[in-house]
């Protein structure tokens, strides 16, 4: 029994996850998906909801005073120095913490070498386009093609991966003209 187990170590199997106090699909889908993982691995998951960087800062300075298992964190404001500094030294004395879409909280959407040694999920369509055009650049690819169906998230991650190559000289062209 998973409790058990923690308890025998002074602990608590619970999950903490520090959500945004928002209503869209996003922060749905996440708070479904994550207890539904939670429920299937035999954790308790909590859910903590907050809008303003107080409620984030309080959050954080509240989990020592409490027994959990990890930590996973989607802040939704960018964060300020003492909270930088909070998420990294929890992440280093526990090692248990799983931020969600930091890079959305650092200069330029692009992730800072800082939160590096921290366990990271990014959910963002343009970042993952330029990640993918990145990571064909670093292979050696030097000539681009898309195609794609309609659809919101194929557009952003089209235009990550465009606005990646268009900073080194690359342009990107489309099948449809090639094919007409």
């Amino acid at each position: 029994n998973r409790q058990a187990s923690f308890m025998g170590r002074k602990g608590n199997a619970t999950i903490y996850c520090f959500m945004p106090l928002t209503s869209d699909r996003l922060t749905a889908d996440l708070m479904y998906g994550i207890s539904e993982a939670a429920r299937r691995e035999n954790f308790p998951v909590t859910f903590f909801q907050g809008s303003m960087t107080e409620d984030f800062r309080d959050f954080f300075s509240n989990l020592d005073d409490s027994s959990h298992s990890g930590v996973i964190s989607f802040p939704s404001l960018a964060l300020s120095d003492d909270l930088k500094d909070m998420l990294k030294i929890y992440a280093q004395r526990r090692k248990t913490l799983v931020l969600l879409n930091a890079n959305t909280n650092s200069a330029k959407g692009m992730l800072e070498d800082e939160y590096s040694s921290i366990t990271q999920l990014i959910m963002d369509d343009a970042y993952g386009g330029r990640l993918a055009a990145q990571h064909l650049y670093e292979q050696g690819c030097r000539k681009f093609y898309f195609t794609y169906l309609p659809g919101q998230p194929f557009r952003h991650r089209l235009k990550g991966f465009q606005e990646f190559l268009a900073e080194k000289g690359i342009e990107v062209s489309s099948f449809d003209k090639i094919l007409k």
